[in-house]
């Protein structure tokens, strides 16, 4: 498993929507959800904040959310995004800022 050592981010903008993505580097679920509220405090505007972790020496431990965005179409593939990379211990949060199209 590959793990990251700092905060990365990257933003992007799509037909008018901006994506803001970060990556945590997290060692357990009380961090996971300390970034999650900081980013959500931070982005409290934002149309939806989408996650995936995986957490574990084994990355036992997995989950992801689309916070709204339609059932499968953010958090699974951040996850899979994830799993391909065989990272773990990593957060990822795509704020989402809705462009109108």
């Amino acid at each position: 498993m590959k793990l990251i050592n700092e905060t990365y981010i990257n933003t992007i903008i799509i037909s008018k929507s901006e994506f803001i993505t970060r990556l945590f580097r997290v060692n357990n679920i009380d961090e996971v959800n300390k970034n999650l509220a900081e980013t959500r405090k931070k982005h409290y505007d934002a149309s939806h904040n989408c996650y995936a972790y995986i957490l574990g020496d084994n990355a036992e431990i997995e989950k992801c959310s689309d916070d709204g965005e339609p059932l499968k179409t953010a958090g699974a593939p951040m996850l899979d995004a994830l799993k391909k990379n065989n990272v773990t211990n990593i957060l990822a949060i795509t704020t989402r800022y809705f462009g109108g199209i």
